[in-house]
């Protein structure tokens, strides 16, 4: 468990008051013990779902929530990143612009693991939050076989 992601998704909710901080606390103590996050785990629960929990990161950080499947992918964006890297980090590519990549991603990231996407790629990093199935489709949807085996 990342502790330091976790802990701001704790006071994000917190902050928002949309779910009771026993709950929260209940489930924040069993992320500790898990291999789950404390978002997947708040997920299951069933307290708040996914789209729900994501309106609310990007209403607290004004980072933007978006429709992948909706969007016009850039082929670039596509080609610029492995399908290795992408699933590995569990994020898609949307667009590349000016050695500026956005991508999609369906839970806070720590600031290593997005240094550690900017080295890897070379280029700066706009974020867009996005359901983790619909990055898992567009995954599959553009890498084709390629993504689904390196889901294997």
């Amino acid at each position: 468990m990342n502790n330091r992601m976790e802990k701001a998704c704790y006071n994000i909710l917190i902050g928002g008051g949309v779910l009771p901080k026993p709950e929260l606390d209940r489930i924040f103590r069993e992320a500790e013990n898990s291999e789950a996050s404390f978002s997947q785990l708040l997920v299951q629960s069933g307290l708040i779902s996914e789209t729900e929990l994501l309106n609310l990161y990007s209403k607290n950080l004004g980072i933007p929530c978006i429709n992948i499947k909706s969007i016009s992918v850039d082929k670039a964006a596509i080609e610029k990143v492995p399908v290795k890297f992408a699933w590995y980090y569990r994020f898609f590519p949307i667009k590349l612009e000016n050695r500026k990549l956005t991508i999609a991603v369906s839970r806070l990231l720590d600031v290593n693991v997005l240094d550690e996407i900017r080295l890897g790629l070379g280029c700066e990093l706009e974020i867009a939050f996005a359901s983790s199935g619909d990055i898992e489709e567009q995954l599959k949807k553009h890498y084709g076989l390629a993504a689904e085996t390196v889901e294997k």
